[in-house]
């Protein structure tokens, strides 16, 4: 089988294409001590909890054979470009005869066109799907036919909420990622004040969890700390410039605090803040690694951005994947899982946050945690049982 990384559609550049390869590099007895460890004690769960447990735990059972994956993003960012990379050095470090990088061709994240890319890959023979979800419950139904014809499904950077036929989710813990950059925001504005949100799309499931972490930090300030708007529906490179702009103009002696915990709004707030140092009082926190939020963190302008870990994802699921396909695995209840509000099958991808203190350590780096990467591997054989 070719060793190749397709498009469905042209997709932005990442921000390290073209560095040298990928840090991450799998333990040489990894393999067998997946084996030793996967194959040891408990009972498999071939499915996840809920109505949907029945095609996917088809999917989870069947025979093993050679993997065809596929990681499928909602469409276009830049956000999800490392997992380009992620796919061709999972290919080489795990011997995976094919993992793909398949981006629906849609630049608004539109669900029915995600919903025919994963039709067509099904069609041509691809069984792993690692998706980013449009929508925490619109995909489910395509989910569900897909795994009845025997694919195997995981979500990536962001969860179906259960019941649904995904086996796992592998993501940031986005709750208690944004509530952790709002607790230090906080902090840096000495414990009181008001706060705007910068939100993402409404079709991304991480959206929602997001503001319920701000909220919560927000809350535990017992108020001293306020909420006073949030600004949605921004995440896009022409929505995001004007409506902090908009938002600046109108209110800026009132605000004590952004944080931003998209791609988008985190770019065109690094530039506002780097070009108008009158906003420099208010604490700005971005999210992903942008060249303009990273050169805004160096020089101060920003309070810092939270670093997630994209190229961990992309070939963490990569691996799990082929375990479960070619290696004749099946997921287990009994594993190590997190809770978050979509779902009781999470796997924390990790995330930091980066300052002006510690941005040399990751400033001109692939977007990802490569330790946090090679503790995820390590760990993987406790969510999974192989015979």
């Amino acid at each position: 089988m070719s060793r190749q990384v397709a498009h469905v559609s042209p997709s932005p550049t990442s921000p390290g294409s073209g560095r040298r390869r990928s840090r991450y590099v799998l333990a040489a007895g990894l393999a067998a001590t997946f084996g030793l460890t996967a194959c040891s004690g408990g009972t498999a769960a071939t499915s996840p909890s809920g109505a949907a447990a029945a095609s996917s735990g088809a999917a989870a059972s069947k025979p093993a054979k050679p993997a065809k994956i596929a990681l499928v993003p909602g469409g276009p960012n830049v956000y999800f470009a490392p997992w380009e990379k992620s796919a061709a050095d999972a290919m080489s470090q795990f011997q995976i005869g094919q993992v793909d990088y398949v981006v629906p061709p849609t630049q608004t994240f539109e669900t029915s066109v995600q919903i025919g890319t994963l039709n067509s890959l099904t069609s041509k023979g691809y069984n792993g799907l690692a998706v980013f979800p449009d929508g925490a419950t619109a995909m489910q139904p395509t989910y569900q036919r897909v795994a009845a014809r025997g694919v195997s499904i995981i979500d990536l950077a962001g969860c179906t909420k259960q019941p649904t036929p995904a086996l796992f989710c592998l993501a940031t813990d986005v709750t208690a990622a944004a509530k952790e950059q709002t607790r230090l925001v906080i902090e840096k504005m000495g414990g009181k004040g008001n706060i705007v949100f910068l939100a993402g799309q409404p079709t991304d499931a991480n959206t929602v969890q997001r503001q319920h972490g701000v909220e919560a930090a927000i809350a535990e300030t017992g108020g001293a700390v306020k909420l006073l708007q949030v600004v949605s529906n921004i995440d896009s490179p022409t929505a995001a410039a004007p409506a902090i702009q908009s938002l600046l103009a109108g209110k800026a002696d009132q605000i004590n605090g952004v944080i931003s915990t998209s791609y988008y709004p985190s770019v065109a707030g690094a530039e506002i803040w780097s070009k108008n140092p009158q906003y420099q009082r208010i604490v700005f926190a971005a999210a992903d690694n942008a060249p303009e939020v990273m050169a805004a963190v160096k020089s101060g302008a920003i309070f810092g951005t939270m670093w997630q870990n994209s190229s961990g994802q992309g070939l963490t699921a990569s691996f799990m994947l082929n375990k479960i396909i070619s290696g004749g695995c099946t997921v287990k209840d009994s594993g190590p899982w997190k809770t978050s509000e979509l779902t009781n099958r999470l796997i924390d991808s990790g995330y930091e946050f980066v300052t002006k203190e510690n941005v040399a350590t990751y400033d001109g780096k692939p977007y990802g945690l490569p330790d946090v990467t090679t503790k995820l591997l390590e760990k993987a054989p406790q969510y999974l049982t192989c015979q």
